[in-house]
């Protein structure tokens, strides 16, 4: 019975932990829209210095702007709830 009983308490903690683990994966609506609205700001601001006498075309900039954004973004989304405490 005892064995029985620890092997349901494992269970019971693997499938906590699966559901944590889960929940930390995938970030909430508020956390998406802040992602989704943070990183639109910040393509806006990086297409917007650049000028003709930059080294790269605007369609380069544009690229490596989408890129940094892009990485910034996965960033965000590991960071999870986290990010919503930021910039207050």
């Amino acid at each position: 019975m005892a064995a029985k009983l620890r092997h349901g308490y494992v269970f019971a903690i693997l499938v906590s932990v699966g559901v944590v683990a889960a929940q930390a994966a995938s970030p909430s609506r508020d956390v998406e829209s802040k992602i989704r609205a943070d990183s639109a700001e910040y393509l806006a601001k990086c297409m917007a210095d650049w000028d003709a006498a930059t080294h790269m075309t605007r369609q380069e900039w544009a690229r490596t702007c989408r890129r940094v954004v892009d990485n910034r973004a996965k960033f965000m989304r590991e960071q999870g709830p986290m990010i919503l405490q930021s910039k207050r």
